[in-house]
């Protein structure tokens, strides 16, 4: 009997050991996230000499660590209002290359009488095994956003009918800001860059496609398209949203559609030439026979529950 454990024993061993290797390389990138978010509420460079590698690509600039500390520094004298607290704990991911793992966490910035909101990212790797994981990237993505937008999750429109601003979701396990995996039913949250804009729950969802909406009225507010994500799904669900009274809010009923149709770029929302201050709306409905179909009805946008 011992002889048939011991193979079995170590079997699961093996099939254990990248879990736990991953999990350890979690920890130890989440203490050091914990070091680099008290430096920031201490205001001090000298704080953050070991949190950061010899070299480091810092908002899109490869520089060496000691240029980064002295860009802090300066950075926090110029500012003596800046002041950083984390809003949605961090995310620990694998990232685009072996060995390095993307920190993704929302801060909240004070600065020169500004409260903002940021998707924040920070890169982790070490130099080789045995040693101490060490930031090699920082940056966020408003920032990555003004070198080319196609390459963050962000949306910009004028959602408050003022300025423009960025919108973005966040998703998470549904008790935790913790990321969530295909075995869990995964929470999504809206967030705003304005500060003032508390961010809304979204329900069920592993992520959304966002597109921003302009002249469907005469205001001059541009509307936020947002399409869920799922693990697997043919079906999904818009909502069409915009920013009143300092809220996220929905301003038609939820509809139905499919992955087909947003590939094909079916226009689900456009101005009622006919009814001025009215939407076209079109939906994606299926029949008793499995078959489906495209519904155009006309809306009134409101503020709906």
């Amino acid at each position: 009997m011992r002889r048939l454990l011991r193979p079995v024993f170590c079997a699961a061993l093996f099939c254990l050991y990248p879990a736990l290797v991953q999990a350890a390389a979690e920890s130890e990138i989440l203490g050091l996230f914990q070091r680099w978010q008290a430096a920031h509420g201490q205001r001090s460079g000298k704080a953050l000499e070991g949190v950061y590698a010899p070299r480091l690509d810092y908002y899109g600039r490869a520089q060496t660590r000691e240029r980064t500390l002295s860009a802090k520094q300066a950075f926090f004298a110029r500012h003596p209002d800046f002041e950083q607290r984390i809003v949605a704990a961090p995310q620990i991911v694998p990232g685009d290359q072996e060995g390095r793992y993307e920190v993704r966490f929302v801060k909240q910035v004070r600065l020169d009488g500004r409260l903002r909101n940021y998707p924040g990212l920070l890169l982790a790797e070490r130099a080789g095994p045995g040693d101490t994981w060490r930031f090699v990237g920082e940056s966020d993505e408003i920032t990555r956003y003004a070198v080319d937008p196609r390459y963050t999750p962000l949306a910009r429109g004028r959602f408050a009918g003022t300025e423009a601003d960025f919108a973005w979701v966040v998703a998470h396990a549904p008790n935790s800001a913790a990321l969530c995996d295909e075995y869990e039913d995964c929470r999504c949250d809206l967030w705003s860059a304005d500060a003032r804009v508390p961010p809304k729950p979204l329900g069920s969802c592993t992520g959304a496609v966002l597109s921003v909406l302009g002249g469907l009225d005469d205001s001059g507010r541009e509307r936020l398209q947002l399409l869920r994500t799922w693990w697997t799904s043919t079906w999904t669900k818009s909502s069409l949203l915009e920013i009143r009274d300092g809220q996220w809010v929905r301003v038609l009923p939820d509809i139905s559609t499919t992955w087909d149709d947003a590939e094909a770029e079916l226009v689900l929302y456009k101005a009622d030439p006919q009814q001025p201050g009215r939407v076209l709306v079109t939906e994606t409905v299926m029949d008793d026979e499995g078959d489906w179909s495209h519904h155009t009805r006309s809306e009134t946008l409101r503020p709906v529950p």
